[in-house]
């Protein structure tokens, strides 16, 4: 006998063993998980701070320096947490610094979203007399702030290191 030759019992209309309904506790769960799923990719990220370049300046001067950061948007507010210097931003947002193949492939292919840097260019403004040590500062926009970064102040003479070097480099 072949399996689509096989008599099929009959099922009542109304009989409760044709199917099985759902419980309300099966279709809560299954909503809380889609619930889940969609709330992830609708959190916004704080900015981040990366680093800044040079990393410090003597007091008296004014120091231009490249901002480093993850997630600035162009409505970013920066904060400089010392009463006597001051940060002034002077330039736009830079291009998203996005690595190029093959970094995107392989296995790190196949890892979440990578925070993506941007800088731009400000200038410390350190007046004369402002002790040595580091000063904060940070970023926020609407999504939240930031952690701190730190410039350092000095008294001493500012060396940047030659980045192409074939020979050694002169500190005077």
């Amino acid at each position: 006998m072949n399996w689509s030759d096989r008599p099929r019992d009959p099922v009542p209309v109304g009989d409760e063993r044709m199917w099985m309904k759902p419980s309300a506790t099966v279709c809560v769960l299954w909503m809380a998980v889609a619930i889940g799923l969609v709330e992830a990719p609708l959190q916004a990220q704080a900015p981040g701070v990366g680093h800044t370049f040079p990393a410090g300046g003597k007091a008296g001067t004014t120091v231009t320096v490249q901002l480093g950061g993850y997630d600035f948007t162009p409505d970013i507010d920066y904060f400089l947490h010392h009463p006597q210097a001051t940060l002034k931003v002077s330039g736009q947002l830079g291009p998203y610094l996005v690595a190029p193949p093959p970094y995107w492939f392989g296995p790190k292919g196949r890892s979440s979203a990578f925070k993506i840097p941007r800088e731009l260019t400000a200038t410390f403004t350190l007046p004369a007399g402002l002790p040595r040590g580091p000063i904060h500062w940070q970023v926020a926009n609407a999504n939240g702030a930031s952690g701190t970064a730190v410039f350092f102040v000095g008294d001493g003479p500012e060396v940047l290191e030659s980045r192409l070097q074939s020979e050694p480099q002169l500190l005077a």
